[in-house]
């Protein structure tokens, strides 16, 4: 299959929305083409050069197709695009002479679950840890008592599934915490669960990406596993998570 390529320092996943605003001739034409062939672009995260602007570039080849939701459009012909990331492909080939935008060979990856008498368990503690993740970044969320659950949660092991503890009718943020994570992968659905955490937790692009080419849900939930974990660890100790360098927000800007 053809994949019209949009290469960002960014990584998307499945299930994962990407707003963008378009600028760069070569992207209006992208853009314009996907929108009159109803198909989505490729979105392949950068390793080497810039978003804007000439020079040589180089990026993963696998990617996730972008299909287009929104569009505003602008007098000047700026666009504003509102996506959301579908499917994962692998590249085999790039032609840069046929259009103004990068044109991509390849073919979609197969979802594999692998074992499903892990995947279970292991899907079950990654939605605990990122339901406790989103709590402890809230403004509010390093009290004494978190601390002492995140620092238990994160020293569990990987074939240990603690319970759940009581909590009391008035615990209303992890209530709401748990409502979020079903809105954004109901339960049940380790493959949802895994890409959506994959795009949601902080962390550095090398990493994103290594979650984006797992071969497995097992393995990808696997991987959660352990970052989650340590990201507990470094909230509840009240130290910064991993946080994009602000100067690639920008970038952004195609």
């Amino acid at each position: 299959m053809e994949i019209p390529l949009f290469p960002l320092h960014v990584v998307l996943t499945p299930g994962a929305p990407l707003p963008l605003h378009v600028f760069e001739p070569r992207y209006r034409a992208l853009v314009a083409d996907c929108l009159a062939a109803g198909e989505p672009f490729g979105v392949v995260c950068l390793s080497v050069g810039r978003e804007v602007g000439a020079g040589r570039v180089a990026f993963a080849t696998v990617g996730t197709l972008a299909e287009i939701r929104e569009v505003t459009r602008f007098p000047d012909g700026r666009s504003d695009i509102m996506t959301i990331g579908t499917a994962r492909f692998r590249l085999t080939g790039v032609d840069g002479t046929r259009k103004p935008y990068l044109v991509g060979t390849g073919e979609l990856l197969p979802e594999v679950l692998g074992d499903p008498e892990r995947v279970g368990p292991l899907a079950e503690r990654v939605r605990r840890r990122f339901v406790r993740y989103l709590e402890l970044l809230q403004p509010d969320g390093h009290e004494e008592e978190g601390e002492d659950a995140a620092e238990a949660q994160a020293e569990e092991g990987p074939d240990e599934i603690a319970a759940t503890p009581d909590r009391s009718p008035d615990s209303s943020p992890r209530e709401g915490m748990d409502e979020i994570a079903d809105r954004l992968a109901p339960p049940g659905d380790a493959i949802t669960l895994g890409h959506v955490v994959s795009g949601l937790v902080q962390a550095e692009l090398p990493r994103r990406q290594e979650l984006l080419e797992a071969t497995s849900t097992e393995e990808r939930l696997a991987r959660l596993d352990e970052l989650l974990a340590r990201e507990i660890s470094l909230l509840a100790r009240r130290l910064a998570p991993y946080a994009p360098d602000p100067r690639l927000v920008p970038l952004r800007r195609n």
